[in-house]
C-alpha cells in the first residue's frame, strides 16, 4: 500500500507542472486561420512545408492530367493526406480544394464524375 504523503507530494509536482505550462509561452492572437489551423503572418510560410498538415505543392507540380489521363494516383495521395491530418473522409474532392490539400481539381471526362472510395481511400471516375 502506498502512503498518502507520497502521493500528495507526487499530484503537487504534477500540479505545479501544469500551472507552469512547462515553460512554454502561449502563441500570440491569431487574424487569420482555415477553422482548423490558427496561423500568423510568419506561420503561414513554416506551415506550408512538405509533411504539415494543409502542405500545398508549388501550383506548378499539381499536374493532374498526363498524357491526356487524369492522374488518380496523384488525387487519391492529396485525398489520404487530407483524411491523414482532418482524421475523416470528406464528403467530395471539392474539400480538398477549399482546404487547400489541392490547388484546383480537373475536370472530369465527359459522362464521368469522381467518386471516393470509402473503404480504401481512392479517388475514382464512376460513370455519371
Amino acid at each position: 500500500m502506498r502512503k498518502p504523503g507520497i502521493l500528495a507530494g507526487r499530484m503537487v509536482v504534477l500540479a505545479a507542472l501544469v500551472s507552469s505550462g512547462c515553460g512554454r509561452k502561449a502563441a500570440p492572437p491569431t487574424a487569420q486561420g482555415d477553422g482548423d489551423h490558427a496561423t500568423t503572418a510568419t506561420s503561414v510560410v513554416a506551415m506550408n512545408q512538405p509533411g504539415t498538415p494543409g502542405y500545398i505543392p508549388p501550383a506548378e507540380s499539381q499536374v493532374f492530367v498526363v498524357n491526356g489521363q487524369i492522374d488518380l494516383a496523384a488525387l487519391t495521395t492529396a485525398l489520404r493526406d487530407y483524411c491523414k491530418w482532418k482524421m475523416r473522409v470528406p464528403k467530395d474532392l471539392n474539400e480538398l480544394v477549399t482546404s487547400r490539400y489541392l490547388t484546383n481539381l480537373p475536370a472530369p471526362p465527359a459522362g464521368q464524375k469522381y467518386a471516393i472510395d470509402p473503404t480504401y481511400l481512392e479517388v475514382k471516375l464512376v460513370n455519371q
